[in-house]
């Protein structure tokens, strides 16, 4: 059975995997891959990061074969965005300089 490392990246750390799984192929490779961004945006989030609340967040899982050649790449992204101002910045008072 052939053997296929899943690294991953969260924008601030790269973890490449050393020891590998084996599966029947490619196929449940890139699936395996697919699961795991869930994981890793659950235990992100989960653990109070403040990153999420900055704009964006985007997790990779890069499978590579038994040779160390990329073979498929997946992304999961998580944007985020302010609809109205921030009460603990200045920013309404920018907006509104007369109030």
């Amino acid at each position: 059975m052939p053997r296929y490392f899943i690294d991953t990246q969260d924008g601030e750390r790269c973890i490449g995997d050393e020891d590998g799984i084996d599966l029947p192929g490619l196929r449940e490779a890139c699936d395996e891959a697919v699961r795991v961004l869930p994981d890793i945006a659950h235990d992100l989030l989960c653990c109070g990061n403040p990153r999420p609340c900055r704009g964006r967040l985007e997790l990779v899982a890069t499978v590579r074969d038994e040779r160390g050649l990329p073979r498929f790449r997946a992304v999961l992204s998580l944007r985020t965005e302010r609809l109205v101002p921030d009460p603990a910045s200045n920013l309404e008072y920018v907006l509104n300089p007369g109030r």
